[in-house]
């Protein structure tokens, strides 16, 4: 038996970037992780020339992310103490953020370095200059198994038999 997954499919002709017109792009979006695994790039003959029953048609593809699917992305935003000095735009300055970002790096949290750069996540400003960035951190984990439904003992009452009523009333009766 397969193992099915849920997802999109998306299709689009896209224009520019060096493409030659008539060119469709299939992707496909795996649901539970949000990521573009699968992209097709095929003509737009050979691609109605495939719905239309001839097999093995030409065309480019890419696959990426496989270790992503069936995962669930989590998110958290943390607030990193930045140097006043701290260049936002220099190799050396991102060298600097990625040395402080690394020590929130960890149980496979990644830092997503555009936050980390972003002046306007810059909070609290402290009186020697330095300043406390809002970071967002994600990682990608397996699906939790769903929780088994729990039965629950007030539902119903039980009741026993009676001889006189056939069953017993209510249990204050």
């Amino acid at each position: 038996m397969m193992d099915l997954k849920h997802g999109k499919i998306s299709i689009t002709r896209p224009y520019g970037g060096g493409r030659p017109d008539g060119e469709i792009e299939i992707q496909i979006t795996d649901k539970t992780s949000g990521r573009k695994f699968f992209t097709v790039l095929v003509s737009a003959e050979n691609l109605t020339l495939a719905l239309t029953g001839a097999a093995a048609r030409p065309c480019e593809f890419e696959l990426k992310n496989l270790d992503l699917i069936g995962k669930v992305r989590e998110n958290k935003v943390v607030s990193v103490l930045m140097d006043k000095d701290c260049d936002r735009w220099g190799e050396a300055g991102r060298a600097e953020i990625a040395k402080r970002l690394a020590l929130h790096e960890v149980d496979g949290w990644v830092a997503n370095m555009e936050t980390a750069t972003n002046h306007n996540n810059a909070t609290e400003r402290q009186d020697d200059g330095s300043y406390l960035q809002r970071v967002t951190f994600y990682r990608y984990v397996d699906t939790p198994a769903p929780e088994p439904e729990k039965a629950r003992s007030d539902h119903f009452e039980r009741r026993k038999p009676n001889d006189a009523w056939g069953w017993e009333g209510p249990p204050d009766a």
